[in-house]
């Protein structure tokens, strides 16, 4: 089973979070990061979710996250999935990638997939997203 951080608590991380915790099966969210530390805290403890954090940096230095959703504020979306692709994490990020398309250009990613985030509340879509990736997972695959 896959490993799951959610950075960015606000409505969409919420709502992502809420969604991965209760919805998909597939998927283990363990963590949430926010630079409000006191509002992960507070969506860690609603959710029954075991770590909260105050940074996306503090939430990559755990070795076992395999996925990362990034739903934080836009203008931060892009350095947040540098932040977890240069820590070999996988991605899903909400959109917009960036708000302009000559910085995605120049974004190292190194080789991870980032991914418009899906509405996790879609069951079905979800777990077709999350099969392939639970199954890279589990026989060691870079995707």
């Amino acid at each position: 089973m896959a490993k799951l951080g959610v950075v960015g608590v606000g409505r969409m991380g919420r709502c992502h979070a809420e969604n991965l915790r209760s919805r998909i099966p597939e998927a283990n969210l363990i963590a949430v990061a926010d630079v409000d530390l006191e509002a992960a805290r507070r969506l860690a403890a609603e959710l029954e979710i075991e770590h909260s954090y105050g940074s996306i940096e503090e939430l990559v230095e755990r070795k076992d996250i395999d996925v990362v959703v990034i739903a934080s504020r836009s203008r931060f979306h892009l350095s947040n999935v540098q932040t977890a692709a240069v820590a070999g994490r996988h991605i899903l990020c909400e959109k917009p990638l960036a708000l302009t398309i000559d910085v995605v250009d120049d974004a190292q990613l190194s080789g991870r997939v980032a991914i418009p985030a899906v509405c996790w509340s879609r069951k079905r879509l979800a777990r077709k997203l999350c099969s392939p990736l639970r199954s890279a997972f589990e026989f060691g695959w870079r995707i």
